[in-house]
């Protein structure tokens, strides 16, 4: 009987559709959290995979590695500042 009444109580303190429209709203956020997480995990493997292929192609990331390597081959050398963040 006890049990009985705990569970009526209950119902009145959370009726199932306010449970439904909860589970729901926790489903969505957890699908778009991880989506999030995805398209930026994909982001950065596509940054590094384009690092990889500069690197292969002789681009240096420092400038004072740059300069080193213009003065030895007797090369001009292009300088492109951009921001990564």
């Amino acid at each position: 009987m006890q049990k009985a009444i705990t569970r009526i109580k209950m119902r009145l303190k959370h009726p199932p559709e306010m449970l439904m429209i909860r589970r729901q709203t926790t489903s969505f956020i957890v699908a778009l959290l991880f989506l999030m997480a995805s398209t930026a995990f994909g982001q950065r493997q596509a940054e590094l995979g384009q690092s990889r292929d500069a690197i292969a192609n002789g681009w240096q990331f420092e400038y004072q590695a740059a300069r080193e390597v213009a003065r030895k081959t007797n090369k001009p050398m292009m300088v492109v500042l951009r921001c990564v963040p």
